[in-house]
C-alpha cells in the first residue's frame, strides 16, 4: 500500500479556463435570450386576450343587431298577412 495522499495539481490549463469561460457566457446568452422569448410570449398573451375581448363586443353586439333584424321581418312579416288576408 502506499501512504501517500492524493492531491490535486495546481496547474490548470488555460484552455481548460477559455472553455469554462465560454460555457458560462453561453449560458448567460441562453437565460437573457430566454428572458427576451418570455417577454415576447408574454406581450403576444396580452394582445390575444385584448383582440378576444374586442371579439366578444363585437359578437354582443352582432348578435343585437341580429335579433333587432328578426324583429323586423317579423314585424314585416305580420304586416305582409293583414295585406293579404285584405286582398282575398
Amino acid at each position: 500500500m502506499s501512504t501517500e495522499s492524493w492531491h490535486l495539481s495546481k496547474s490548470v490549463p488555460v484552455s481548460l479556463i477559455f472553455v469554462m469561460l465560454l460555457q458560462a457566457g453561453g449560458a448567460l446568452w441562453f437565460f437573457s435570450k430566454l428572458q427576451s422569448d418570455v417577454f415576447i410570449n408574454s406581450m403576444r398573451v396580452e394582445d390575444i386576450e385584448e383582440r378576444s375581448k374586442v371579439n366578444e363586443l363585437n359578437g354582443q353586439g352582432a348578435a343585437i343587431k341580429i335579433s333587432v333584424i328578426k324583429n323586423t321581418l317579423e314585424s314585416m312579416e305580420k304586416a305582409l298577412r293583414r295585406i293579404e288576408n285584405k286582398l282575398e
